[in-house]
Order: C-alpha cells, then sequence, then structure tokens
C-alpha cells in the first residue's frame, strides 16, 4: 500500500483503543496484520482490541497467541496475553502467562502488578503478596504498599499486612480510614499500645471523631479501666445519638437509654445494611439478657436477613477435607519441631475461646487468637502431595515465625480456627507433634448462639437454621472422618467442663500433653485471649449462665437440635 506507514499504523490503533473506540482500533490493527504479517506486535495489538469483544474471544485469543510463538522471548506479548485473558475471566492461563512476563521483563513493574493480581483472583493470596513486596523493592508507592496489605490480611497474616499499611504513607500524608484500619489490625493483633498511637492520631484532629472514641473506650475497657470505657462511650454516644456503632455498643452494655434509637436505626430502610444489621444484632443480645425471647428472636431474623446473598460453603468445605485426607495419606511426617502447636478445631459459639484462653496460661504456652495463616496456602496445595511434601519444612519455619513475631516466643502456641477442621491432618504433617481439641457443647445452645452473632462471609451458613444445621453435621462428621484416617483428635465437653473445670481440665491438659494448674482457671488481663464477641464472656471466666439458651428458643428452633454429638 503506498505511503502505508506501519509505526505510525501500530500507534493510532493503540491510541483508538486508549480512548475506548475498539471498533477503530481493532481496524487499524487489522490493516497493520495484512501489512506486516510477519510482525508480532502487530497481532498482539489485534488481539488486544479483539479481547474487548466478547463475541470475539477466541479469535483474540488466537491472535495473541500467535504473537507469543513468534517472538516467544518478548515479555510485551506475554502480558498482552495475560491481561487480556484476564480480562475475559480466565484468571488461571492469565496467571501463567504473567508469570512468564514477569520472568522474561526481569521482573518489571509493569508485568508484576497484574501477575499479583491474577494470584489474588486465583486466592494465591500469600504469592500476590510476595510478588507486590518485589515490587515494593522497584518501585514503591502507596498504591502498592496497600495492595501488598490487602493481599497480606486475605492471607491471614496480619503482623505483616499492618507493616504494610503503616509504610503506604508517612504520618502526616495518610488518610484517616487508613489510620482507623491501622488502629484496629493492632486491636486485632492484642497490640494495644500500638493501637493507641493511631487512634490518638485521630483524636488529635477530631476529639469529636465518634468512631475513634469508641476505639478509645475499647482500648480503655482492655487496659481495665471498665468505669472510665462506659463514660467515654457513653459521653460520646450522647453527643451522636444515631451513630449505629456506638448505639450497639451502648446496648451490648445493656444500657436501655440506647434502645429506642437502636429500634429506629435497624427498622430505617434508608440506613445502610451494615448499621442496621449490627444494632439488630446488639437489640438480638439486649433482648436475649432480659428474656424477652420473641423480641430477641425477631431482632436475630431481622439482622439475618440483612446480609448479601451468598452461598453457605458447606459443599466446597466437603470438597477442601476430601482432598486434606487424601494429602494427609500421602505425606511424611514431619521432623524438627521448635514449638509445639494446639490447634483448638471446634465449630464457632462451642466454647472455643474460653478454652483457647485458659490453655494459654499454662507454662510456656501464648495465644495466637485465631490465626489460620496456613489456610492460606494448604488450598492450593491440596492434589499436589509431592509439591506439598517439599514444602512442608518450609512452612513450619513461616508459620512458626510469624506466631512469634505476632504473640512473642513461646514452646506451645495456642490457635484457635473453626475452619482448621478442614485441614486438620495437614496441619499436623506440617508441625510435629501438633494436637487438636475438638471442643463441642450443647447443639441448641450452639445455634442460637451462632444465629445470634454477625459473621463473616466465610461463615455464611450462619444465617439460616437449616444452614447450621447442616454445618454442624457437617464439623461433626469431619471430626469423624480424620479419626477414621488416624488422626487423633481430642474431644472437650464444654457444658462438662463449665460444670466442674478443675477435674475436666485436668484430665483435658493431661490428653494434649500440657501441663496443667487450676491457677490457669483463674481470670487473668492481657493474656491473650482471641478478640472476637465471645471476649466480654471470656473475661468472666468459666461459667455456666450460657448453657440453657438452645431451651428457651424451643419453639424457633423446631426440633432441629435436640440431638448430642454422636
Amino acid at each position: 500500500m503506498s505511503g502505508y506507514n506501519h509505526d505510525k499504523q501500530i500507534t493510532d490503533a493503540l491510541g483508538a483503543l486508549s480512548q475506548g473506540d475498539v471498533t477503530r482500533a481493532t481496524a487499524l490493527a487489522k490493516t497493520a496484520c495484512e501489512n506486516r504479517a510477519e510482525d508480532a506486535e502487530s497481532w498482539s495489538v489485534l488481539g488486544l482490541c479483539l479481547a474487548r469483544d466478547n463475541a470475539q474471544s477466541i479469535a483474540a485469543k488466537d491472535a495473541l497467541h500467535k504473537a507469543t510463538t513468534m517472538e516467544p522471548s518478548e515479555p510485551r506479548w506475554w502480558m498482552h496475553l495475560g491481561t487480556s485473558l484476564f480480562d475475559m475471566g480466565e484468571a488461571a492461563p492469565a496467571e501463567q502467562a504473567l508469570a512468564k512476563a514477569s520472568e522474561l521483563s526481569k521482573g518489571h513493574p509493569q508485568a508484576m502488578i497484574p501477575w499479583a493480581k491474577a494470584l489474588s483472583a486465583l486466592e494465591r493470596h500469600a504469592d500476590a503478596a510476595q510478588i507486590y513486596g518485589r515490587i515494593i523493592q522497584v518501585a514503591p508507592s502507596p498504591e502498592i504498599w496497600i495492595k501488598a496489605g490487602d493481599a497480606l490480611t486475605a492471607a491471614r497474616d496480619t503482623i505483616n499486612a499492618v507493616y504494610a499499611y503503616e509504610n503506604a504513607y508517612p504520618d502526616d500524608a495518610r488518610p484517616d480510614d487508613l489510620t482507623a484500619a491501622i488502629a484496629d489490625m493492632h486491636i486485632a493483633l492484642g497490640q494495644y499500645d500500638r493501637a493507641k498511637v493511631f487512634n490518638d492520631r485521630l483524636r488529635d484532629k477530631n476529639i469529636n471523631d465518634p468512631d475513634a472514641a469508641m476505639r478509645a473506650a475499647n482500648l480503655l475497657r482492655w487496659d481495665g479501666d471498665l468505669d472510665a470505657a462506659i463514660a467515654l462511650q457513653k459521653a460520646s454516644w450522647t453527643a451522636n445519638p444515631t451513630h449505629a456503632r456506638l448505639t450497639a455498643a451502648m446496648l451490648e452494655d445493656g444500657d436501655e437509654a440506647a434502645k429506642d434509637a437502636a429500634i429506629i436505626i435497624a427498622n430505617d430502610a434508608g440506613a445502610s445494611q451494615n448499621d442496621r444489621r449490627r444494632v439488630a444484632f446488639a437489640l438480638t443480645h439486649f433482648f436475649d439478657k432480659r428474656r424477652e425471647t420473641d423480641k430477641a428472636w425477631h431482632y436475630a431474623t431481622l439482622a439475618n436477613s440483612l446480609y448479601d446473598a451468598a452461598p453457605d460453603g458447606i459443599d466446597e468445605m466437603r470438597d477442601m477435607l476430601r482432598a486434606a485426607i487424601e494429602a494427609y495419606a500421602a505425606l511424611p511426617d514431619p521432623t524438627g519441631a521448635t514449638a509445639k502447636m494446639v490447634y483448638i478445631i471446634g465449630p464457632p459459639r462451642s466454647g472455643g475461646s474460653l478454652l483457647q484462653t485458659i490453655l494459654a496460661r499454662t507454662t510456656g504456652a501464648k495465644s495466637v487468637g485465631e490465626r489460620g495463616a496456613l489456610l492460606s496456602w494448604l488450598p492450593q496445595m491440596l492434589g499436589k502431595s509431592a509439591e506439598l511434601a517439599t514444602m512442608t519444612g518450609r512452612l513450619q519455619e513461616a508459620d512458626i515465625a510469624g506466631m512469634t513475631k505476632a504473640a512473642g516466643s513461646a514452646k506451645i502456641f495456642i490457635d484457635k480456627t473453626p475452619h482448621h477442621v478442614l485441614v486438620a491432618g495437614v496441619l499436623s504433617k506440617v508441625h510435629a507433634g501438633a494436637v487438636c481439641v475438638a471442643p463441642w457443647r450443647n447443639p441448641a445452645d450452639m445455634a442460637v448462639s451462632l444465629y445470634f452473632h454477625e459473621f463473616g462471609p466465610e461463615f455464611a451458613f450462619t444465617r439460616t437454621l437449616d444452614g447450621i444445621a447442616d454445618y454442624l453435621d457437617f464439623h461433626a462428621d469431619a471430626v469423624t472422618q480424620w479419626r477414621a484416617a488416624g488422626l487423633e483428635i481430642t474431644d472437650h465437653d464444654h457444658d462438662a467442663f463449665s460444670q466442674d473445670p478443675a477435674k475436666h481440665g485436668a484430665a483435658l491438659c493431661k490428653a494434649l500433653g500440657l501441663p496443667w494448674s487450676e491457677a490457669m482457671l483463674t481470670d487473668t488481663a492481657n493474656d491473650g485471649a482471641v478478640r472476637t464477641f465471645s471476649a466480654r464472656q471470656v473475661r468472666g471466666g468459666v461459667s455456666t449462665k450460657f448453657a440453657g439458651r438452645g431451651a428457651r428458643y424451643a419453639g424457633f428452633l423446631g426440633g432441629r437440635f435436640d440431638r448430642s454429638q454422636d
């Protein structure tokens, strides 16, 4: 073609594409391919254009793959292939192409950023965090630090996530919402002094900030100054009576002054779903404590209706359990333990938080809350036993290092993570000498407690009674299957323990190979209790006052939970 300028043709095609004119960009790219069929760039750019049209996905892939075949050592064509596949919803092949682009470009950030994004889409969050770490070494930016923190958070590595968020900005430039998130993460880690540092920055900016005031009250509560905590909370709520979190906190403390405001928020269709749900659950607890069962159940049902629709996840749990049992049989026994792991693997609301707090008081032990860091690694490795076998030593070392960084050095670490029941045997192949204990309590009591509390998406089954019944059956069956596979799991009857903690505590510690002392039953501050909504109950020590709640709601449960653990 007379006067044809190939470089200009490609530039114009890319320019049209960047402006959203896909039709023109595609026409220009096709012309480039017709004139320079031997030019890999022409085919790659054509693939980029075609990928914007769902109806052209096959042709787009053909063009993109053709470019990588023509010039397999050019990272740009692999990056174009990877980003286009990702946009088409094909995260797995996209990740492979972007990994190749990153390798060929010697770790260029432009290739590694979409690679990390693809890894996160595949729920390989720990791998994504490592890639963001590599990017930070060569091209740090607030955006990349935040992405690293998000990946680490998803990987349950809170201690390193908060480090990433802190480094995203200097203190005087950090957005307030990030400062608040950092403070909350330090609270979750039990690092109250650090949480106070960040929360004080918010209060220095605005002493009337209700969220910061509530956080300050909670810090006072955890520091043991309950009177000051309640006074600060009430003063802030009086100044902000429509603030949902403060209203909920007031109700949780049994303060009737907030009841009417809470009812208004819970029933306000114009309020945020999260605020309505939080307050409705607080009303549930408020009326439950007053034995007003009809009102408590009404608000629990309202609260559970205020979630976005989500699958209960139990079928996925069954699949993971099946794969984990197969991996357990194939993996060699571990060696070289540097610390003893005690995994509490009961369902939520089975007494696990109390048990963790008590066991963490044994000599040489530390609680690591609901760490669950290996849950970000193990699921993706199930079905790859040979590869996993080569990694167990490194996983053990990294897991112990993470726990030590979060909780301090210890001879014994106590972890309470319900979903560890899915991979319990594999955990025993990572940590030599690991022991598992499965707490259980009256099923009806557990069912009511699960229905009465707010949970994240990984516990979506708690939103209906059918989901709760299915999950409790599944959890009990998972313990049975692990035992059949050869894993030793110690039972812990929470109800019997509550009746005679000295007797059953001593027997449990003997079974777990832990030293026992009745002093472990003493309520002490700052002992590493997991920071969940169980925490207020745990602070009160061993008690039977929460038993029997299922019987009060028998009419609502409809006989579904009138059974004991098999």
